[in-house]
């Protein structure tokens, strides 16, 4: 038996990510204790990666800065919600 629960969303992005109007403006501001999905350096980036399949979840990632360049041109052409360290959408 697993005591592992699924993460909590940052942000409820549910619905949202088809409408540029409906947009958040702001996530969770990061926390030291946050440690980033793709390393071990603190993540700079809280990024929302919106799902291609009807009634699929998108996928929130927390990114350290050199990664969130590394994948910048491909996160833009999935349609991600990026989001600074302090919460506000870049």
């Amino acid at each position: 038996m697993s005591h592992i629960q699924d993460p909590k969303p940052l942000i409820d992005v549910s619905g949202v990510l088809d409408s540029v109007d409906t947009r958040p403006e702001t996530a969770t501001p990061l926390l030291l204790a946050d440690r980033s999905c793709c390393c071990s350096a603190p993540p700079a980036f809280t990024v929302i990666v919106p799902s291609k399949l009807p009634k699929a979840h998108s996928v929130d990632l927390l990114m350290c800065g050199h990664h969130y360049r590394q994948s910048r041109n491909v996160l833009t052409e999935l349609g991600a919600l990026v989001f600074a360290s302090d919460g506000h959408l870049v």
